[in-house]
């Protein structure tokens, strides 16, 4: 696959090796979530998750944060809304949480953070029609205790950047993760992020845990 990136006039081919999927392939849906959130290689089927603005799954504890304030406090094992991905599978819906947030892929670096806890994470699906040529993830992710926890990072069907709020400025000095790979960060500041170009695969998802 070949991925087409602009950034500053100047236009960049990367070929994304091994990769032989056309930009128009269609996501399978389950109850209008992907199935690259369902059933990628990081879940399982007894995981409960909710689904918070913009389309983010949380798993596990997370805490959002805006302007240092808290803005709500997540367990997706003891909340009522939450569904477990077998449940979602076999037909379940699952309902945005009631949380005074609006949150979409954004075209600039995110100003809300995900604190996750311990064996938490969460995952989200690029939007291919939001019509930005860079995306961010909705939200910036830490873990609960950064001093000792590293967060991992894992790209599904296309590739992306990720990095510390460091570099989100300068989004071609962030770490590029392939399809289907992943890794740890440590950023300078706690706080990290993905980004990516379009275009990019239809399904395209990606996936931070605290694990």
């Amino acid at each position: 696959m070949k991925k087409v990136i602009c950034l500053l006039s100047v236009i960049a081919i990367f070929v994304i090796g091994g990769f032989s999927v056309n930009a128009d392939v269609k996501t399978q849906e389950e109850n209008g979530i992907s199935s690259e959130i369902l059933n990628n290689n990081k879940v399982k089927d007894s995981d409960t998750l909710l689904k918070i603005p913009g389309d983010v799954y949380i798993h596990g504890k997370a805490t959002i944060i805006e302007n240092n304030e808290v803005i709500a406090s997540l367990d997706s094992d003891n909340n009522p809304d939450a569904k477990s991905i077998r449940e979602l599978k076999s037909g379940s819906n699952l309902k945005t949480v009631n949380i005074n947030l609006k949150s979409a892929d954004r075209a600039t670096p995110p100003v809300q953070v995900i604190k996750l806890g311990v064996q938490s994470y969460a995952e989200g699906v690029w939007d291919v029609n939001a019509g930005l040529p860079l995306h961010y993830t909705q939200y910036a992710y830490e873990t609960t205790n950064p001093s000792v926890d590293l967060l991992y990072w894992e790209s599904f069907r296309d590739s992306m950047y990720i990095g510390g709020s460091e570099v989100w400025n300068s989004p071609t000095s962030g770490t590029v993760v392939y399809g289907g790979q992943g890794t740890y960060i440590r950023p300078l500041y706690n706080s990290s992020a993905a980004w990516t170009y379009s275009p990019f695969v239809a399904g395209a998802s990606w996936y931070v845990g605290n694990i």
